[in-house]
């Protein structure tokens, strides 16, 4: 038994005619007769009660064409299914992101997605750490992960990966636009003085601010908030006298919405990005396009 069997025996069904089932399945009378005949001793069960002048269905017939028909349709399923998967429109992708990229790049990256109209798969983004991303991308449970930060750690099992350099951008103050320091025109130097917010990263991940700067840091206890996430920091420097540094097209997205000062930090301050997957390990035509959105998010940071 296969399944054009079992089409033959729906249409034969449907259309209570052997001429009229073998024209549409575009075979002649005997094949389709064949066909019929060879299903039903596959089956054991008398599916057609066939005279001279028509073909009736059967108990054993009408018994079984509700499952025939699902399992034709279970088999059209499978078909788009599979087309779907070839062609990265389908299936399931699991990201591990930083907390600077989720920021970052991830929306803008699944905003292309979206766009282009003909994305239908599933997407799981994880925000954690490098250490603990790197573990869950060696265990296999992400496809790939998006580093990303103002110094990158030591990547473990580097001979093992494939990593992309992403393009970098500059990172920003923010602040309200009634903060004292924004009212008092004051150079960024003396924002070491008052509240900061930042997203728990790394304790070395401050090792490429000069020296200054970072001394001052940890003499005032710098960031005095830390918070899980980006986006919080963010929310509390717009609702409170409190700053944090941001990516700047994080902190131009922002501005779209919000009212939001931006000031230079008193040093270049980079943001830098990365993709990591296992060598060994393909990706699916889906996260293939993912990665390729996040590229692509990438260079318009750069570009702009």
């Amino acid at each position: 038994m296969d399944l054009r069997q079992i089409r033959h025996f729906e249409a034969l069904y449907r259309l209570g005619s052997f001429r009229l089932a073998a024209e549409e399945q575009g075979l002649t009378h005997s094949a389709l007769t064949r066909s019929i005949q060879k299903l039903e001793e596959d089956l054991g069960v008398r599916l057609f009660d066939r005279t001279t002048r028509a073909v009736h269905p059967t108990a054993g017939a009408e018994r079984l064409m509700p499952r025939a028909r699902a399992l034709l349709q279970d088999a059209r399923e499978l078909t788009r299914e599979a087309g779907l998967l070839k062609g990265g429109e389908a299936g399931r992708v699991s990201l591990g992101a930083a907390p600077l990229p989720t920021e970052a790049l991830v929306p803008p990256a699944l905003e292309r997605l979206v766009k282009a109209g003909d994305w239908h798969a599933e997407i799981s983004v994880v925000t954690d750490h490098q250490d603990a991303l790197m573990r869950r991308l060696m265990d296999r449970e992400l496809d790939m992960v998006l580093l990303g930060g103002v110094s990158f750690q030591p990547i473990a099992h580097q001979d093992a990966l494939t990593i992309q350099f992403l393009s970098s951008e500059p990172a920003v103050i923010l602040a309200r636009p009634d903060h004292p320091l924004v009212l008092a025109d004051a150079p960024s130097e003396d924002y070491l003085d008052h509240l900061w917010a930042a997203p728990r990263l790394f304790a070395d991940d401050y090792a490429r601010f000069p020296d200054f700067f970072r001394q001052a840091m940890e003499e005032r206890g710098i960031p005095q908030l830390r918070l899980e996430n980006l986006s919080a920091c963010i929310r509390l420097a717009l609702d409170a006298q409190v700053l944090t540094g941001a990516p700047l097209s994080v902190a131009r997205r922002i501005g779209e919405t919000e009212r939001v000062h931006m000031a230079a930090f008193p040093f270049p301050v980079t943001c830098s990005y990365a993709v990591l997957r296992v060598k060994e390990r393909s990706l699916s035509p889906a996260a293939e396009r993912l990665r390729e959105a996040i590229v692509a998010a990438a260079r318009a940071l750069a570009a702009d």
